[in-house]
């Protein structure tokens, strides 16, 4: 979702959920950057089993691996860009203060 700042239109998110994954391994980063949920897409096609409380050597070393890919994103999601026309009779107000709204 998005909507239309003074600034133009942003994301709902500062931070957007997304997946990293491997060839064995798909973790899950929710949208308050935490880690939510590790998989293994080999052994469990239908993602069932939650692995991130694992002792499993493997699978620590797969999940920190993979955390620290995504420890790289960026703290904050890029709005589009927006280059404003020239007004229209069927424009939007604006709706939102900028970045104030975000999730």
């Amino acid at each position: 979702a998005a909507a239309l700042s003074e600034a133009g239109v942003e994301n709902q998110y500062v931070f957007r959920d997304r997946v990293v994954r491997n060839e064995e391994y798909k973790l899950y980063i929710s949208t308050d950057r935490q880690p939510e949920k590790l998989v293994s897409v080999i052994n469990d096609p239908d993602e069932r089993v939650n692995l991130l409380e694992s002792d499993d050597p493997e699978i620590r070393a797969q999940f920190e691996s993979l955390w620290l890919a995504a420890q790289a994103f960026p703290a904050q999601d890029n709005d589009p860009d927006y280059v404003p026309l020239p007004p229209e009779p069927w424009d939007k107000e604006v709706t939102v203060q900028s970045q104030s709204w975000k999730q």
